[in-house]
C-alpha cells in the first residue's frame, strides 16, 4: 500500500474549520496507520470527533485462519459449524466492504470480537454541527484501510525480467512504464474514456484500476491497458 497521506491538498469546497477538521483527522490516522502496520476498520461519529477501530494489518486473515481451524477440529456432521465459519468470512468482508461508518453499538462489538479497543479521535469542531461531512470522513478512512471488491478489474503490468536489470535499469524501467501508464490516461480522455484511474507500485510494475464502479468502467480499463501497452511499445522501438 502506498503512503496515502494528503495533508497538504487542499479541499476548496470545505470552510476553514471543515479544513481544520479534516487536516487534524489525517494527522491522526497517518499516526495509526503507522506506514501500513495497521489498518482502520470501521468509524463512528462523536460530538467531540470520531471513533475508530484500528486493527495491525494481519488480524483479519489471522481471525479467520483460527475459524477455520477450530470448526475443522469439530467435524460436524450437521455442517452448522461449517455455516458458522461461512458466515464469520462474510462478517469480515463486509468490514471491508462499502461504507465503514457504523453505529457506536455496532463498534464496539466489532472492536471485542477482533479483542482491540475502540479509539477515540478527538476533532477541533464539533462533527455534529456540520464540520466535516460524513461521506468525506468515510473517504478518507478508506485511504487508510483495505478494501473488498465483488467485482473489479484490475490491470497488473509486470516488467519482464526486472530482478536481471542493474539498479539504475530498473529506475528506468519504472519510470517508463508509469510514464506510459500516465500518457495513456491523456489519450483515453482526449477520446472521451474516462478512466479514475489509480495505482500502487507491485516492486517490478504497477496495479492499475478505475475508482469507478461497474461494467463501463471495467470496459475503459480495458481501453486504457491498450493505450498504455501502445505507448510503452512505442517508446521501445524509439529508444
Amino acid at each position: 500500500m502506498t503512503d496515502p497521506k494528503i495533508l497538504n491538498r487542499q479541499t476548496p469546497d470545505l470552510n476553514e474549520d471543515q479544513q481544520t477538521n479534516l487536516h487534524s483527522l489525517e494527522e491522526a490516522l497517518y499516526r495509526h496507520w503507522d506506514l501500513g502496520k495497521n489498518i482502520v476498520l470501521n468509524w463512528c461519529p462523536r460530538e467531540s470527533g470520531v471513533d475508530v477501530t484500528i486493527v495491525p494489518n494481519y488480524l483479519t486473515v489471522t481471525f479467520l485462519t483460527k475459524r477455520r481451524d477450530s470448526q475443522d477440529q469439530q467435524h460436524p456432521e450437521s455442517g452448522e459449524a461449517l455455516r458458522q465459519d461461512s458466515l464469520s468470512e462474510e462478517f469480515i468482508k463486509s468490514l471491508i466492504a462499502g461504507t465503514r461508518q457504523v453505529d457506536p453499538a455496532t463498534l464496539t462489538k466489532i472492536a471485542k470480537m477482533l479483542e482491540v479497543e475502540p479509539i477515540r479521535i478527538s476533532l477541533p469542531h464539533s462533527m455534529d454541527k456540520g464540520h466535516l461531512s460524513r461521506h468525506i470522513v468515510d473517504d478518507l478512512i478508506r485511504r487508510y484501510s483495505i478494501s473488498y471488491e465483488e467485482g473489479r478489474a484490475v490491470i497488473l503490468f509486470n516488467i519482464v525480467g526486472f530482478s536481471l536489470f542493474t539498479p539504475f535499469e530498473q529506475i528506468t524501467q519504472l519510470n517508463s512504464l508509469a510514464y506510459s501508464i500516465n500518457s495513456a490516461h491523456r489519450r483515453a480522455l482526449q477520446k472521451n474514456i474516462d478512466v479514475d484511474f489509480a495505482h500502487t507500485t507491485t516492486g517490478d510494475g504497477f496495479y492499475v484500476w478505475n475508482r469507478e464502479r461497474g461494467i463501463q468502467a471495467n470496459t475503459n480499463l480495458y481501453y486504457f491497458m491498450h493505450l498504455a501497452l501502445a505507448d510503452n511499445a512505442i517508446s521501445r522501438l524509439k529508444s
